[in-house]
């Protein structure tokens, strides 16, 4: 284990350096070595605090520890961190001191001084080459912090003599070079480092220092690709060479060079599946996606001829000759088929995976993705015998959940939400293993801040899998998997805001929903989404004014809340009040031109509000007034304000799917179409289907929750012909397969039976929907169910029972011009025409006084209760936007004027 680590930090490999040396402090945790080795890591990764500290420990634990180079060196740019360099350096002048550092140590004097150092943890740390360059420079850099420039160079001079001819003797010249940066002289650096011809051992390593001198000191990209370039030329038959090459080829932004540079590494390691794989990636990111998805493939086969020319056995000792063949086998079947299968396999799998997904090739990405799941699966119950368990299952979680990911989104990007949801479940688990296994290996601080990004992903992907359930109304999934985000992050407020909602709109646990608010606002008095959750539950307990001030207290520090603005339009049409939302507007309006200083009219300003709103460009402010517009039933302004915020990445699909809706509204299908109103011109509905269908082509899969593909059927019954009124069918069934309670599917249903001519079977889906528990979430399609089956008892004169459906849908909506203007015809069936004024006057006001069929009955019963003057208004009213509507002026308008003329 103690040359493994040494073996690991000497190579460069921090982390496993790391992680073996806790795995030592484990079984020793006076391990003096150890502690130096995770003292190194922490200073190489810049933590000198947690440095420190591992210093003081190992001290602590073995006082002999402080004789080594190692502790000097650690501990003395420590100190030069931490502001102390009079204390680095007489750290380094103690280490200097020490024995084997400015001379080698003969044969005898080491075995000497092992022997006194000798102790219980181990083998005495022998003193490298390495060690004593390392020292001499850092006594160097402690002497020019000091100020003590001279003193440095000859610190500096003394190492290149000792070190000459050595394999440290070019780091030394490259601390000579950034003493010399570090004074500003970026010249005699590059001179220096230039001096180094193509023919010496350090050429690379000086003209890589070079490279990196002219890229972060002087910005010179052209002269840092240029180093690049002349190593590669001078070092041909150099693979690594032109792999640096292409490395600053990428870095630059240049990835057609690199891709070059790549090609002619992999001519000179055709066997090398990495690079073969790099090739790939720079290939992908030329937009080669078939070169790139062809060199994928070529170092995956490579790799699996490598791997299958393995021998089978592989442990620590030859086994007996007498071994037979079956006993091969049977050992060595786990390192050829799953494991080691090579994670650089595995990984090329992955990649792999991800450029057929961006080539849009479904079958051959998840084809690719296979190979990944079949070696977790077979590799669930491989047990693996040496140290590198904890690595290797820490890397094969993190594969794993990289894995799923994309599965995940290759199943959204098909549109199969069955496929969806399992793979998210999987990743949920995945995920959970790769927080499991890093718990349980973390020892440094980059450990533990991945394990909270890990616990990150956890709830991230709970919350979207509660999502998807509460979208299939499997409530208890759903508040099963808030649960389990909130298992891992308790404070989450984003995850207790959707538990509050899903309670407040789907469940109707109004209590419940307060519990939780009250817990978010606790923690965040400003969160905007508890906020406004608040005051929906007061308008759901009609304390309106109550709500609004709250709402109102909120907007005022941002009136710009357009998200917040929306909900509050619905809930302000819902509370028969949405006249109320204009203040909200024209204050945000103000603030686009005026900063909230002074209203347009104190600014005598020329441009009329129309001219005002067109400069605006925000796409909240037109989703806000395209919401506004839909709901008062002006259709064309609602389509021209949401095209508008259509391209909009945070209002532009929720636009779109409002656009649809209005195009493909269920009211323009029976049973849901007004029977008293001229059904639509097929033509003119196969029309607005083709284009609810280009909008919801436009969303992608990706987005394909039960409502979209109701929405389909519904663009599918517009086109009128059997065979798409059947396809629409299947549509619906396969969303009701699924959650058998949703609204707006049975709703669909019934459209279907209407159109098949199956009115039976349409009553039924209606009266079910009458039984059912109003949800919030669904809340227009209750209301238009219940409208349709208002519509069959008032044609079968069972006004008492149509009666109190259209009650119940004002109850919840006090805008619901349909239900007033049902509640009008049955009180004029009952001969009360002050009754039914009132609630056509209700009715008109709903539809923002643009429906001319309500006008016009508006009209006829205020006629008809001698009310001539308002009779008279309202006719204006609807000549006004509609000027040619039949005869309203000839049989009422006229008529009431003769009557008020004296």
């Amino acid at each position: 284990q103690e040359l493994r680590m040494r073996a690991r930090f000497a190579a460069g490999f921090l982390d496993a350096a790391a992680r073996t040396a806790h795995a030592l402090l484990r079984l020793d945790d006076a391990h003096g070595e150890a502690h130096v080795t995770v003292a190194r890591v922490h200073l190489a990764k810049g933590a000198h605090t947690e440095a420190r500290q591992a210093l003081d420990a190992a001290a602590a634990n073995d006082f002999s520890v402080r004789e080594t180079t190692a502790y000097a060196v650690v501990s003395a740019n420590c100190r030069a961190a931490e502001g102390d360099a009079a204390g680095a350096l007489r750290e380094l002048e103690l280490a200097m001191a020490l024995p084997g550092i400015r001379h080698v140590l003969s044969a005898k004097e080491a075995q000497e001084l092992n022997k006194s150092r000798s102790n219980n943890h181990g083998a005495p740390v022998p003193i490298s080459v390495a060690d004593r360059a390392s020292t001499y420079i850092a006594y160097a850099r402690a002497l020019a912090a000091s100020g003590r420039v001279d003193d440095a160079e000859r610190a500096v001079d003394q190492a290149a003599d000792a070190f000459a001819g050595t394999s440290a003797e070019v780091s030394v010249m490259l601390a000579r070079c950034e003493m010399a940066m570090a004074r500003g002289d970026d010249t005699r650096a590059l001179r220096a480092l230039s001096k180094v011809t193509p023919s010496s051992p350090h050429y690379p390593a000086a003209t890589l220092a070079l490279a990196d001198v002219y890229l972060s000191k002087r910005g010179d990209v052209a002269a840092y690709v240029r180093c690049h370039r002349e190593l590669a030329e001078n070092r041909p038959k150099d693979v690594s060479s032109h792999l640096r090459l292409a490395e600053a080829y990428t870095q630059v932004g240049q990835p057609s060079a690199a891709a070059s540079a790549y090609e002619k590494a992999a001519s000179l390691a055709p066997n090398d599946a990495q690079i073969a794989r790099r090739l790939g990636a720079a290939l992908a990111a030329t937009h080669d996606f078939k070169r790139a998805a062809a060199c994928y493939e070529n170092a995956l086969t490579r790799r699996e001829e490598i791997i299958s020319a393995r021998p089978a056995v592989r442990r620590g000792r030859r086994e007996s000759d007498s071994r037979t063949d079956s006993d091969e086998k049977s050992i060595g079947v786990s390192d050829a088929s799953t494991g080691r299968l090579d994670e650089t396999a595995l990984d090329i799998s992955l990649e792999l995976a991800e450029l057929y997904k961006r080539m849009r090739r479904w079958d051959d990405a998840e084809k690719a993705l296979s190979r990944v799941f079949l070696a977790r699966e077979e590799g669930k119950n491989k047990r693996v015998g040496d140290s590198d368990l904890g690595v290797s299952s820490l890397s094969s979680s993190r594969r794993d959940v990289r894995a799923f990911k994309l599965l995940c989104g290759l199943k959204a990007a098909r549109g199969d939400q069955n496929g969806h949801l399992d793979a998210l479940l999987n990743l949920k688990d995945a995920q959970e293993a790769l927080v499991k296994t890093a718990a349980s290996l973390g020892g440094t601080d980059e450990d533990r801040r991945s394990l909270e990004e890990y616990k990150k992903a956890v709830v991230e992907t709970c919350a979207e899998a509660a999502g998807r359930f509460a979208s299939f109304h499997d409530f208890a999934n759903a508040l099963k998997f808030f649960d389990e985000a909130l298992r891992f992050d308790p404070g989450n407020v984003a995850v207790m805001a959707q538990v509050a909602r899903l309670k407040l709109n789907a469940l109707g646990d109004a209590d419940g929903a307060e519990k939780d608010l009250r817990a978010i606002l606790r923690q965040d008095a400003e969160h905007e989404d508890a906020n406004f959750m608040l005051a929906e539950l007061m308008f759901v307990r009609e304390d309106v004014d109550g709500a609004l001030f709250h709402v109102r207290e909120s907007l005022r520090a941002n009136p710009h809340q357009f998200a917040s603005l929306a909900r509050l339009c619905r809930l302000l049409h819902r509370a028969g009040r949405v006249a109320e939302l204009e203040p909200f507007m024209e204050n945000a309006r103000r603030l686009f031109f005026h900063g909230g200083k002074t209203p347009r009219a104190e600014q005598n300003s020329a441009r009329s509000a129309k001219e005002d709103d067109a400069r605006i460009v925000d796409p909240g402010y037109w989703f806000v007034r395209g919401l506004r517009e839909s709901l008062v039933g002006d259709a064309d302004g609602a389509l021209a304000s949401l095209n508008r915020c259509r391209g909009d990445a945070r209002f532009g699909i929720d636009a779109s799917y409002l656009m649809a809706e209005i195009y493909v509204a269920p009211e323009s299908f029976p049973p849901v179409a007004p029977a008293g109103k001229k059904p639509l011109d097929p033509n003119a509905r196969r029309e607005r289907g083709a284009f609810a269908e280009q909008l919801l082509h436009e969303i992608g899969p990706s987005r394909r929750d039960p409502k979209h593909c109701v929405l389909e059927a519904y663009c599918l019954m517009a086109r009128g012909d059997k065979k798409s009124i059947d396809t629409a069918f299947d549509v619906v069934s396969e969303v009701l397969n699924r959650d058998q309670d949703n609204a707006w599917a049975l709703l669909a249903l019934a459209s279907c039976f209407e159109l098949q001519k199956l009115p039976a079977k349409t009553k039924t889906q209606l009266k079910r929907l009458a039984t059912m528990p109003r949800r919030a979430d669904e809340a227009d399609a209750f209301e238009a169910a219940w409208l349709a089956s208002a519509e069959f008892f008032f044609d079968s004169a069972r006004y008492d029972q149509a009666q109190e459906l259209c009650q119940r849908c004002l109850h919840y909506n006090k805008s619901c011009a349909r239900a007033w203007e049902l509640m009008g015809m049955i009180c004029e069936r009952e001969s009360t025409a002050t009754d039914a004024a009132e609630c056509y006057e209700n009715a008109w006001r709903s539809v923002g006084n643009s429906d001319p069929s309500v006008g016009f009955k508006l009209a006829f019963v205020l006629f008809k209760a001698r009310q001539m003057v308002a009779c008279v208004d309202v006719c204006r009213a609807v000549l006004d936007k509609h000027p040619g509507y039949p005869k309203i002026e000839k049989d009422i308008m006229r008529k009431a004027q003769a009557s008020i003329r004296p």
